[in-house]
């Protein structure tokens, strides 16, 4: 009896750990189930998600750049050189082209009798120019972007940028000398980046930069009488610059130039005299104009305008001189009336106009 009832307690014991096993693994299988559900579930979300961000209206200029930011492809427009020019004229340089323009003898600030022009750096921004379009974005946090400018004739004053939305972009556009950083004339723009009302456009026109220095570099072609020649400057600050223009070249090439170099930028009123004689017997006074002599930021003032009844010739390099020869010179002696000291007396050695030239 002992014996049978050993065997039936271990009966008992086996199925209750058999019933004990079917219990636990019926439990492992719920938990399992109901964690597949909630994967699944999520998974569902997640696709759904998707797919309700990809039904949305998607903008075709908003992309992801290598770093994973959303990015817009903004683009610059600039006007040419040429049509800049007149942005860096100053009132006085404009007023002296149009009292030119009209045939008149002079305009505020000019020598009575000269023909009054206005000169400017000659901003030729083709492959052989030695300036250059240039386009430069920045934000707080974030590595300045430099713009991409077509090679085409139709494209090269069209820029494009990738900015980062979410930020406040400043864009700078202008023109420089080629390989520099100083920009000479400029514009600006600033705007935030916003996916949803995003800017992708704009139109920029480059003025001349403030503050900084230039060079002069004019040339002037003389009649052969003419011997020596004065610069007087009158500086945008007020002070006064003089020189004296070295005559170079043979009879018939005979020429000077205006050399100004590293000089604050802005407007000059130039007043240039002509002479001939020597420094023996003295100088003879034959000519005398004001020319408006414009200097930009990082830039090569070596361009006269075009315009009016004076003379301008094209040199080989893209650059043009101004010509005072016989011609302007004797249509300049009579229409001046000498009364007591004229300009020249301020010329060390200058000798009063014969009466021919009375």
């Amino acid at each position: 009896m002992k014996i049978m009832k050993k065997l039936l307690d271990v009966s008992l014991c086996a199925a209750l750990f058999f019933s004990l096993s079917i219990i636990s693994c019926d439990n492992a299988s719920s938990d399992n189930t109901m964690m597949m559900i909630a994967i699944a579930q999520q998974a569902k979300a997640a696709q759904e998600a998707q797919a309700r961000e990809q039904a949305k209206p998607q903008n075709p200029a908003v992309t992801t750049n290598k770093q994973g930011k959303k990015v817009i492809e903004f683009t610059g427009s600039l006007g040419s050189a040429s049509a800049a020019y007149p942005a860096g004229m100053s009132a006085l340089a404009q007023a002296a082209a149009q009292a030119s323009a009209e045939g008149q003898d002079k305009s505020e600030g000019q020598v009575a009798g000269g023909v009054s022009k206005s000169a400017l750096p000659n901003l030729d921004t083709s492959d052989t120019g030695d300036y250059e379009w240039f386009a430069t974005a920045t934000a707080s946090g974030a590595t300045p972007v430099q713009g991409e400018f077509g090679t085409t004739d139709a494209t090269r004053r069209i820029f494009t940028m990738a900015l980062e939305i979410g930020k406040s972009w400043n864009v700078v556009c202008g023109i420089r000398k080629r390989g520099s950083t100083v920009a000479s004339m400029s514009d600006s723009f600033v705007f935030d980046a916003d996916e949803d009302n995003p800017v992708f456009s704009h139109t920029f026109t480059p003025v001349p930069a403030t503050g900084g220095t230039g060079d002069v570099s004019l040339k002037i072609k003389v009649a052969d009488k003419v011997t020596r020649v004065t610069a007087s400057c009158a500086a945008p600050d007020g002070s006064s610059i003089e020189r004296v223009l070295a005559v170079t070249g043979a009879a018939g090439s005979k020429s000077v130039t205006l050399a100004l170099d590293d000089v604050s930028s802005g407007l000059y009123d130039v007043s240039l005299y002509f002479f001939e004689g020597n420094a023996t017997d003295g100088w003879v006074y034959l000519y005398s104009v004001s020319q408006s002599v414009n200097v930009f930021n990082g830039a090569v003032t070596d361009t006269w305008q075009a315009g009016g009844k004076g003379k301008v010739e094209s040199e080989s390099d893209g650059s043009t001189a101004l010509v005072v020869d016989d011609s302007e010179i004797s249509s300049y002696a009579p229409s001046v009336l000498y009364v007591g000291d004229t300009a020249a007396a301020d010329v060390e050695g200058a000798k009063a106009p014969s009466d021919s030239n009375s």
